[in-house]
């Protein structure tokens, strides 16, 4: 085909059509609505329009659309034109963008956990018994290091941690005792005797109160352990003699400031059982 103003164009025939979707024939019937609408209205220069004239043969065509047909206009004619629709589309998308770049969505981290086999869980069980019977033999090193190979395999058991805060305290080392007693308290909130490893080791460094609240707090699981509200009387007691002591004009802390004497500092009532009863 030759136009008018000499430039040729070629009208593709295709011998196999695709069969097309409505959704796409709207899509194609609205394209060449709005291209013979921009012919009529001057937006396309008269030189452009019998290019464009062609171009809207061929599409139509390839697509199987006639927008002349009265069929397909009642059946892929939109209310509203095409330029309106993608207008709106343009707005939805400015408004998205702003938002998009001050809040960037966050990763999601996801924790994960990997189940022990039996093998594993035994083996550190094992471990924790051979602690047991280390501290039994007062050797409290290598039942410390027992635990901690314990907890190497299985560092969710609060058991394990509460055993090694027990050892710590009998070498002295409360502040580490404190350490394994909270971390105990913390996988298992139930499990009493994190609270009462905890409190032995608080009083051991005369931090009366505190030991007072952590004995409390194992008290109120376990209602009827004797050795604990023993526990408890002496550290109030010692709390009491504190406060007497010091007096509110010397703006005392809670605490009496002394660091208990090492692995011998657990002999008085308040660390009654400190070892008794090892999981």
């Amino acid at each position: 085909f030759r136009g008018s103003n000499n430039r040729k164009f070629r009208i593709l025939k295709f011998s196999h059509k695709p069969i097309m979707s409505d959704i796409k024939k709207r899509l194609v019937f609205s394209i060449l609505q709005f291209l013979q609408q921009s012919i009529k209205d001057g937006t396309i220069k008269e030189e452009d329009t019998e290019g464009v004239e062609v171009a809207v043969q061929c599409v139509g065509e390839a697509f199987g659309v006639n927008v002349e047909d009265p069929e397909q206009k009642a059946a892929y004619s939109t209310k509203a034109p095409l330029l309106s629709i993608f207008e709106v589309a343009v707005r939805a998308q400015e408004k998205i963008k702003p938002a998009t770049k001050s809040a960037p969505p966050q990763p999601v981290v996801t924790e994960i956990k990997i189940e022990l086999t039996e093998e594993q869980k035994q083996k550190a069980e094992e471990l924790k018994s051979a602690g047991n019977r280390k501290v039994s033999e007062k050797d409290y090193k290598t039942a410390i290091q027992l635990y901690g190979e314990a907890i190497a395999i299985n560092g969710d058991n609060a058991v394990y941690y509460a055993n090694r805060a027990a050892a710590y305290s009998q070498l002295g080392q409360h502040d580490k005792a404190i350490e394994d007693a909270i971390k105990s308290s913390q996988i298992d909130p139930s499990y009493s005797k994190a609270y009462s490893r905890l409190g032995h080791a608080y009083f051991c460094i005369a931090k009366y109160k505190d030991a007072v609240e952590a004995y409390e707090k194992g008290l109120s699981l376990d209602p009827n352990n004797a050795t604990m509200k023993s526990a408890l009387a002496t550290a109030e007691q010692k709390a009491s003699e504190l406060r007497t002591d010091q007096g509110p004009s010397r703006g005392a802390s809670h605490d009496g400031g002394t660091r208990g004497g090492g692995a011998g500092a657990g002999s008085g009532l308040g660390g009654l059982g400190n070892l008794a009863g090892l999981a």
